[in-house]
This record gives structure tokens, sequence and C-alpha cells, in this order.
């Protein structure tokens, strides 16, 4: 099953951003997902072939937790997934920064933490 994940990079160093997904793509990849991340290209590239990789994702993982910008890639990889059908599963605590009803009605599930998400994701590919 593949799955593109989505999480902020506003405000963060590349090397806080690389760390973040090369281990969510490692302990995804541990579950038996193909996994897409938005780690490739610049620019007008690069909005292109997220919204590419969402298109071609069976689902998508979007992680806010810990937020502290709003993340408009996040939110438009969201949107992307809720007009193309595909599953979303969102990790997004209480009172983010990102709490707004559209972001509550295009996920298909929403979780508090991330923990909670890698463990509905290890549920929904074994079962």
């Amino acid at each position: 099953m593949k799955i593109y994940c989505a999480g902020q990079m506003t405000g963060k160093t590349f090397t806080e951003i690389n760390y973040y997904f090369s281990n969510v793509k490692r302990e995804l990849e541990l579950l038996k997902y193909e996994v897409l991340i938005p780690l490739v290209g610049t620019g007008h590239a690069a909005t292109k072939r997220a919204e590419w990789m969402v298109k071609t994702a069976d689902l998508i993982f979007v992680n806010l937790t810990d937020t502290k910008r709003v993340s408009i890639g996040s939110v438009s990889e969201l949107a992307w997934a809720h007009t193309y059908k595909k599953h979303s599963v969102l990790a997004m605590e209480e009172n983010n920064i990102h709490t707004h009803p559209f972001i509550l009605e295009m996920a298909d599930i929403r979780v508090f933490t991330y923990e909670e998400a890698i463990n509905y994701l290890k549920y929904l590919m074994h079962n």
C-alpha cells in the first residue's frame, strides 16, 4: 500500500526536516508501506510533484503535532487527499494552530499523537 507523508516544514531547518521524514519513512517501511515523502525538488516542481504523489497514493498521513506555524503545504496536501478521495490520517493535538472545521472535516481519521497515528497505520496495514 502506498502512503504519502505530509508534515510541517515551515520554520524548520533542513536538518530537522530531513531527520523527521527519514524517520517516518523508515518506520512506515518497516510496516510494509511504500512511502512517498515531499523531500524532492523545489518551487513549482515540488508543488506539482506533491500533488501527483498524493493523487497516486492509497492514503495520506498528515502529522501536524507540535506545530508552531501554519503549514500551508500540509493543508494543501490534505485538501488534495480530500479532493481525490484518498483515506487520510491526521495527527493533531487539541488546540493546535491548524484546528479549523475545514481541517477536521477533510481528515478521515483524526488522532491526537504521532504514536496513535502509527498504531492506526499499523492496524490498517495488517487487517
